[in-house]
């Protein structure tokens, strides 16, 4: 099979820059932006993602884990970056020598990094994040004011930020966001009640910065409202969110028709002879599959767009293809255009009504585009 004929993702960073310039003004210049890239960039490709942002002078790349702040730095890319989540002690070597910053949730693993920061002669970033609702990972409020004294005392140690993250600012109700919010601003009340000031304070996620304004303090990191898509699908419907933003989604997810026939009525289509037709159809196999993040089960895409037409999947998707009914496409070829998620002509299919058909969110729907499918950058 030919190249051309296997999925690809179209990533538009045009769009990318018009989405971090509407964040840049809608928080003001007193409100440093950093770039949430963590699984894969939500599945726009972590290195090229990371790259452009650091060409746009982001104040942070943010990051989950260790192993994406290690790759990137693998790619020379020289942009801070911040680690979110839990990282285990034995990466105090490398947070070090890859000059990284990092959340601290333990008193042994900071004292490891202020070691290594001492034997290096190097200043070690750390940020503390305060649990406040989430019951995740984090600080007891409690605890908060005791913990970042015992780091102070330590060398070669910069406490840098603290932070924390809300549990449902994406519902209509904010009740419990706010509860989180003012959680968090005792903590910040107490350092400053004893004279401990930490530079950058961060509490807004995607969701927050654009329905919680009492939230930028001075850093909000964005993730999925940076690639254009919507953050709060409870709250807003995709046309809503994209009047109401003037975000755009980045991300389109392709394939092409690579066979056609006509199959009788009353044959079945595909594994497990789950399908029948009913009348005599054409159909038509596109390269994508489940190995490629393209859901079979228990519920899968539903259709897919062929010259603006919606098109039903036929039967089971399989690892690298399935079947669609293009029986009402006018002048259908092989190799024509198939959009997953995206526009064709003036039809369109979002991230979150994938996510309706398939029970879930728009995150899992793009984080889950499979690495072996093909990022194109324009």
């Amino acid at each position: 099979m030919s190249h051309q004929f296997f999925p690809w993702v179209e990533i538009d960073l045009s769009t990318l820059k018009h989405n971090l310039d509407v964040m840049r003004k809608l928080v003001g210049r007193n409100v440093k932006v950093a770039a949430t890239i963590k699984a894969n960039a939500y599945g726009h490709g972590l290195v090229e993602i990371a790259k452009f942002f650091e060409k746009q002078k982001i104040y942070y790349l943010c990051v989950a884990r260790i192993s994406e702040a290690l790759k990137l730095r693998e790619f020379k890319i020289k942009a801070p970056i911040l680690v979110l989540g839990y990282t285990p002690a034995e990466y105090f070597q490398e947070i070090v020598t890859h000059n990284l910053a990092v959340t601290v949730q333990s008193l042994d693993v900071a004292k490891m990094l202020a070691t290594e920061g001492r034997r290096k002669n190097k200043i070690v970033k750390i940020h503390v994040k305060v649990e406040t609702g989430m019951h995740r990972i984090g600080i007891e409020s409690p605890q908060i004011l005791f913990f970042i004294k015992k780091i102070l005392d330590l060398p070669n140690l910069e406490i840098e930020g603290i932070f924390t993250h809300f549990a449902d600012v994406d519902n209509y109700d904010l009740d419990f966001a706010k509860l989180q919010l003012s959680r968090f601003q005792f903590v910040v009340d107490e350092l400053q009640k004893a004279g401990i000031k930490i530079p950058i304070l961060h509490t807004a996620n995607s969701a927050a910065t654009l329905r919680l304004l009492e939230s930028y303090y001075n850093m909000i990191r964005p993730g999925l409202a940076l690639y254009g898509l919507n953050p709060a699908s409870e709250v807003y419907s995709d046309d809503d969110f994209s009047l109401k933003s003037d975000l755009e989604p980045v991300l389109s997810f392709k394939t092409r028709i690579s066979h056609i026939r006509d199959v009788p009525m009353g044959e079945t289509i595909g594994y497990g002879r789950t399908f029948k037709t009913d009348q005599d159809t054409l159909v038509g196999t596109i390269s994508v599959g489940y190995g490629d993040g393209f859901r079979r089960a228990p519920q899968n895409y539903a259709e897919v767009l062929v010259r603006g037409i919606r098109c039903p999947i036929l039967g089971r998707v399989a690892m690298d293809t399935c079947q669609i009914d293009i029986t009402k496409v006018p002048q259908v070829n092989v190799s024509d255009e198939v959009v997953l998620i995206g526009k064709s002509q003036d039809e369109i299919i979002t991230a979150s009504e994938v996510a309706k058909k398939l029970g879930t969110i728009n995150y899992e729907v793009v984080t889950g585009i499979m690495e072996r499918v093909e990022r194109r950058y324009k």
